[in-house]
This record gives structure tokens, sequence and C-alpha cells, in this order.
């Protein structure tokens, strides 16, 4: 690898490995999740109306195909970044902070289409929580709770 990867520390390289970790955990999550949903809706005949709406399942799918979206481009980047070598301390945190975000977003917007606040699944709002406490620096990952809060 170019010498821009060797004057990392041992932390940060851990921290790029941990973040290829969170992304692989993401496919088999989100193929978790399209497979839930598509179970509840045709095994179980479960769908979810919005404003008064036909029962549809369509929005949530849809946030579920979002997720593979950017996490492609996160995997993809990742790649990329680690063939020319340069990964920074500072790239790292960026990459970590985007994904988190992203699956912050998708988590809000999972639990909005599938029940709203009365929903079960709010509480996976804690998995990017979590994960932020452990690849983040302490205050952006407070910063981040903060934004899960809201």
């Amino acid at each position: 690898m170019a010498k821009r990867q060797e004057q990392l520390s041992l932390t940060d390289r851990e921290l790029f490995y941990r973040l290829g970790w969170f992304t692989r955990l993401r496919w088999a999550m989100g193929g978790m999740a399209l497979l839930i949903l598509l179970i509840s809706g045709y095994v179980l005949g479960i769908s979810f109306r919005r404003g008064g709406g036909a029962a549809t399942m369509v929005p949530a799918v849809e946030v579920v195909l979002v997720i593979f979206l950017y996490n492609a481009a996160f995997t993809f980047a990742m790649h990329i970044v680690k063939l020319r070598g340069r990964i920074t301390r500072r790239l790292i945190m960026e990459l970590a902070l985007g994904q988190l975000i992203c699956d912050m977003l998708a988590t809000c917007a999972l639990a909005h289409f599938t029940g709203g606040i009365v929903n079960f699944f709010i509480i996976f709002i804690l998995l990017p929580v979590t994960i932020a406490s452990e690849l983040l620096p302490q205050s952006l990952a407070y910063a981040m709770t903060g934004s899960a809060v809201c």
C-alpha cells in the first residue's frame, strides 16, 4: 500500500477495518429488512396506510432500496480510497459520519413508513447511535445521539 496508509496509527487502521465491517453488516441488515417487509406483506398480509389512503408497502421497500444504493456508494468509495492508499484519519471520520447519518435517516424513514412513533421498529434508531459511540470521537458521538433524539 501507499505511504499514507503505513503512517496511520493502529487505531486508525482498525477504525477503517470496522467501517468495512459496518458496510458488510449493512448489506445483510438491508437484505433482512427487505425479506421481513416482503414476508409481512405477502405471507402475513400486513400493509401500512399513508394519509388514510390505500394500504401499501412501497414506501418502506423504497427506503430499503435506498439503503442498498447508498451502501453501494460507500462500498465503492472505501475500495477506491483503499486502492489509492489515501486513507487519512479525517477521511475515515467523514466516511463514518456519512454512513451513520444515512443510517439514522433511513431508520427514521423506515419507522415512519411502517407505523410511525408507535412502531416497535423505532428502537432500531439506537443501532446507529451505538455504532457512533464506537467509531466516532466523543464529541461527534454526542452530536449523533442528540440528533437521534430529535
